[in-house]
């Protein structure tokens, strides 16, 4: 494997990516249990949200806070392939050093 940043890009890089990943699969179970504090966060528009129960709406919202909880775990999983990146990067500079007594 190649290296391609230094110990510090990389250790920045997984700490990012552990609190993107903590940060938005929590945010997904949210979304998917319809939690009303995200609303406003819903891509409808306003008289959606004040007639949601009248002449069906109501699914409406039920797909967008769906949609959104998957959004949320799609972007976690990309997170979590940033996290396995810099993880790596990191072995590659920790045995670097090893090996040349840096």
């Amino acid at each position: 494997m190649i290296k391609l940043c230094g110990p510090k890009l990389a250790v920045t890089g997984l700490i990012i990516s552990i609190w993107g990943i903590f940060q938005l699969v929590l945010m997904g179970v949210f979304f998917f249990v319809r939690s009303p504090a995200l609303v406003e966060d819903l891509p409808l528009n306003e008289t959606q949200y004040v007639h949601f129960q009248i002449s069906g709406q109501g699914v409406k919202i039920d797909e967008a806070y769906k949609q959104q909880a998957y959004n949320c775990w799609v972007a976690a999983v990309l997170y979590a392939g940033l996290m396995i990146f810099s993880a790596q990067q990191l072995f590659m500079n920790l045995r670097q050093t090893t090996y040349t007594g840096m």
